[in-house]
């Protein structure tokens, strides 16, 4: 809990993205970009799609140790509820 969000963080040691790659996971956009496997990246996509629509952020860092995707999902405080 971060800022009146809940942050999430996901790791993982595969190739990293491209900074064509990361734009993409985090606009909006109908269709998932070319460049992500389909097997792989189009669930990623999906996923970061959904975060999004229910008023997440995601920031996405990459190195040669792999990708890190952080997702800040706002609180219900932060949502007046």
């Amino acid at each position: 809990y971060e800022k009146r969000h809940i942050c999430i963080k996901i790791q993982d040691r595969g190739e990293p993205f491209s900074d064509d790659q990361k734009k993409q996971l985090c606009e909006e956009s109908q269709m998932p970009p070319s460049s992500l496997d389909e097997f792989t990246g189009g669930e990623l996509w999906c996923a970061c799609a959904l975060l999004r629509k229910w008023g997440a952020q995601l920031e996405i860092s990459s190195d040669s140790n792999g990708n890190t995707i952080a997702v800040f999902i706002p609180s219900n405080e932060t949502k007046g509820m």
